[in-house]
């Protein structure tokens, strides 16, 4: 079985930016082990975006994201898109530092099958940092009765003034939304591509290349045969 193993290290000076793009759709979904980990340090007012778009078959991405400069913004945002056995780990640790700082992460998970991912964040804000802004959210489609999802965010934070979030949800097709749109006309698969597509088009449209957008789009939209059903349905 094959296993990739790779870092990658940015270092963001003052009043730069970076835009990163991790999409592997195009890879073959049973490549075997893949493990990614992302150490990122911004300094003042720098910019780092962030998409992961994968599907791989067994896939693990580690972030580590320091904001060490006032005004540093820094975006993470992803999906996996995981069939048959495959897995899809994802653990995030973003520290503030320094005042006026914002992070944000956003990450969605569709599973089928009897795939399996987790995701793990953590926001560190220091006491110096006053006035931080910082959101982490994730939310999992569950497709069928034996995939599993699991998720823990968290904050840890020493600062006074701060406005900070995070959460967590799990669920299936909402019946309700499905009969609806079979009620406007849709056939039952067109319905449940419908609502895929509207559930990871938050994440798609942070894809900073057109032609990736609709690689994306077009791959959830095959992504479940048509005789497969949702867990209410079995």
């Amino acid at each position: 079985e094959e296993l990739t193993s790779v870092l990658y290290e940015y270092i963001l000076e003052e009043q730069s930016s970076l835009t990163l793009v991790d999409f592997d759709l195009e890879k073959h979904p049973e490549s075997g082990w893949n493990f990614s980990a992302f150490r990122v340090l911004q300094k003042r007012n720098s910019i780092f975006k962030a998409t992961q778009i994968q599907n791989s078959s067994k896939i693990r991405r580690d972030w580590k994201i320091s904001l060490q400069g006032e005004g540093a913004k820094c975006s993470l945002n992803g999906i996996w898109l995981l069939k048959s056995s495959n897995e899809g780990h994802t653990n995030v640790v973003i520290e503030h530092t320094e005042p006026y700082c914002e992070s944000l992460q956003y990450f969605k998970g569709v599973l089928d099958d009897s795939s399996h991912s987790s995701f793990q964040g953590k926001i560190v804000v220091q006491k110096k940092a006053q006035k931080t802004q910082a959101y982490q959210l994730n939310k999992n489609l569950l497709l069928s009765s034996k995939a599993q999802s699991f998720s823990k965010p968290g904050l840890e934070i020493y600062a006074d003034d701060v406005k900070a979030s995070h959460g967590s949800t799990t669920g299936n097709i909402d019946q309700e939304q499905l009969f609806y749109l079979k009620t406007r006309g849709f056939t039952d698969q067109e319905a449940k591509n419908c609502l895929l597509s509207g559930f990871c088009y938050d994440v798609f449209v942070t894809l900073p290349i057109e032609s990736l957008f609709e690689k994306a789009q077009s791959y959830i939209l095959q992504f479940r045969n048509t005789n497969k059903k949702t867990p209410d349905e079995s």
